[in-house]
């Protein structure tokens, strides 16, 4: 396993009391080193050819025009001045734990901010300057060309607790890559409908009911998600993994716990080893600053002993 992450995703300014701060990122990293869980640098940014994948040229040209300002990079995604230096190393991490995974490793995660899952193929939104997840996985699609498993698709799941309405909108006519999605409905950004299948049934909304707890969501994901990824049969998975399904979370109504999440996470890690599928985590949101390390951690050691129960609060 590897752990990528970069002080630059520290300097992503939202400005003050914003939820994507910082400190989010601060005390994911504090609670690794806490549990003696190393993580390593990230190389470098994302090329224009990786970003061309998932979002339009005039996209790019448009986040790439905003290096060094301040504001607005789209609707609710507040910028400083290095804010989309970050996004392009954001989404260039992700790029390289896909590269690491199809190397060989079986599990690597990108410790990123800003998050990307709703950025579309044509606009920042919701926090998300590039959707990092939906470039990494079309990258890692890309490496699959010539391989022997070169018919196989990639897919991502994504747990955040609101619908991953950039990566579906990425991925809706593409045959070769599959989104399952457990959001809370109704939220932000009202969409995610069972209805929204994509061009090619490729897309596996799971809306979950407010309240909904860590014996939902590991309801959801054994009878309908785990399914749904078997149907597609991926050569590779992203899991896009917001922990703001946390009781307490401010910008939602869900109900789990750390526990809840690791417990998520180590079935998902025995699927994907059970059918040789390399696996790439990727930090989306999740606002109780005080829980989000406890969250990753346990995801992190799913299953392992090692995991208190100070994480389950």
């Amino acid at each position: 396993m590897t752990i990528l992450s970069h002080p630059l995703f520290l300097e992503h300014d939202t400005g003050s009391g914003h939820p994507e701060c910082a400190d989010r990122l601060k005390a994911v990293l504090a609670a690794l080193d806490a549990a003696g869980l190393p993580w390593v640098e990230s190389a470098g940014p994302a090329t224009d050819a990786e970003l061309l994948r998932a979002h339009t040229p005039a996209h790019v040209a448009h986040v790439r025009g905003l290096i060094g300002a301040s504001g607005q990079a789209g609707d609710e995604t507040p910028i400083g001045p290095r804010s989309i230096e970050a996004a392009l190393w954001a989404a260039g991490a992700t790029v390289e734990a896909v590269d690491r995974a199809q190397a060989g490793d079986p599990e690597v995660w990108a410790l990123v901010r800003p998050p990307g899952h709703h950025a579309t193929r044509t606009r920042s939104m919701g926090f998300c300057v590039l959707n990092n997840v939906a470039v990494a996985a079309l990258h890692g699609l890309h490496g699959l060309h010539g391989r022997e498993r070169a018919a196989a698709g990639v897919a991502v799941l994504d747990w955040d607790v609101h619908h991953g309405n950039g990566t579906q909108d990425i991925f809706w006519d593409r045959a070769d890559a599959c989104l399952v999605s457990l959001h809370q409905d109704p939220l932000y950004p009202h969409s995610g409908a069972v209805e929204e299948r994509g061009a090619h049934g490729n897309i596996v909304n799971i809306p979950l009911l407010c309240g909904t707890d860590d014996d939902g969501y590991l309801q959801a994901l054994e009878d309908r998600a785990l399914p749904a990824l078997d149907r597609f049969g991926p050569a590779l998975l992203l899991i896009s993994a917001g922990f703001d399904a946390l009781q307490h979370d401010p910008l939602a109504g869900m109900w789990m716990t750390a526990g809840g999440f690791g417990k998520m996470a180590a079935r998902v890690r025995s699927w994907a080893r059970a059918r040789g599928v390399p696996v790439v985590f990727v930090l989306e949101g999740g606002y109780r600053v005080d829980a989000l390390g406890d969250c990753v951690v346990a995801c992190v050691r799913g299953g392992d002993p090692m995991v208190s129960n100070g994480l389950d609060g």
